[in-house]
């Protein structure tokens, strides 16, 4: 069996602001960018070449027993393309 990482949730301050920074500055292709629910929106980007993609997310309740990650409160993770 075969596992890949596909996702990585990445919390952010401002949704626009960092869509633009890894879109327009780095050259991550936007991959969706919804408003899934009232209040509760989903940008995901990939970068070029990658099968692996960041997520950020707003307004999503955290999984059960778990805290929400604040904005800028990822660390050491090192994303390889």
């Amino acid at each position: 069996m075969n596992w890949t990482l596909e996702v990585v949730p990445v919390p952010v301050a401002d949704m626009d602001r960092a869509k633009e920074f890894y879109a327009d500055k780095v050259g991550f292709k936007v991959d969706l960018d919804d408003e899934v629910a009232p209040g509760m929106r989903i940008i995901q980007l990939t970068p070029p070449g990658s099968r692996c993609s960041i997520a950020m997310l707003h307004g999503m309740p955290a999984a059960p027993g778990t805290k929400a990650m604040a904005p800028g409160g990822l660390q050491g993770l090192q994303l390889c393309v």
